[in-house]
């Protein structure tokens, strides 16, 4: 088995990609994306420009991985995580990530979306309306926002989410389809999570 991989501090890591090529202009920028991103999830982007190792290549006749995923987190990290966006326990931020997971799925396939069930169900955070309905779209929607505000603070996003549903949603007299159906409750561009996008 291969040793693990050092520690690194955020620091440490956006040295480590200067020293393998990664030009950087703004330092604090780069540092806060590493913070909020993680360096395994920014090296989904690098992946396709790594270096292989052509000797190695030739000798096992095919590209060779240089590092390995390991997965589970001790419980310690996934509290500290789930603190970081919001939520209140490592194990509701799997749950989210799961819900989210289940938003992303349905809207990939092309299937009604505005409506649907979920199925793979969240519990509403402290502090937001008990009137949200996890079995609804709109809650994973409310997520969604919640974890842009950290990931990407500059993000429009979440206005341009308010415009769609504010301004591009018809209007119908009939009230057959209504925003309610997604599960949106009134008053919600006034909440936190909304307001400063």
């Amino acid at each position: 088995m291969k040793p693990l991989k050092p520690w690194l501090s955020f620091s440490d890591q956006l040295e480590q990609l200067r020293e393998r090529g990664l030009q950087v202009e703004d330092r604090t920028a780069a540092l806060g994306y590493l913070k909020r991103l993680g360096y395994y999830r920014l090296s989904g982007y690098w992946y396709p420009l790594r270096r292989i190792d052509e000797k190695a290549s030739a000798r096992e006749n095919r590209p060779v991985r240089d590092d390995r995923f390991v997965p589970g987190m001790a419980h310690k990290d996934q509290e500290t995580i789930a603190a970081i966006y919001g939520a209140p326990t490592g194990k509701a931020f799997a749950q989210w990530l799961r819900s989210l997971n289940f938003i992303r799925n349905v809207a990939a396939h092309h299937s009604r979306l505005w409506n649907i069930n979920v199925v793979e169900l969240s519990t509403i955070p402290e502090g937001w309306s008990k009137e949200l309905k996890p079995s609804r779209p709109f809650f994973y929607f409310c997520l969604i926002q919640q974890l842009m505000r950290v990931i990407c603070p500059n993000s429009s996003w979440g206005q341009r989410y308010k415009t769609l549903l504010t301004e591009a949603f018809p209007r119908l007299t009939s009230q057959q389809l209504s925003l309610k159906d997604m599960g949106v409750v009134e008053g919600w561009e006034d909440w936190p999570i909304w307001r400063g996008q």
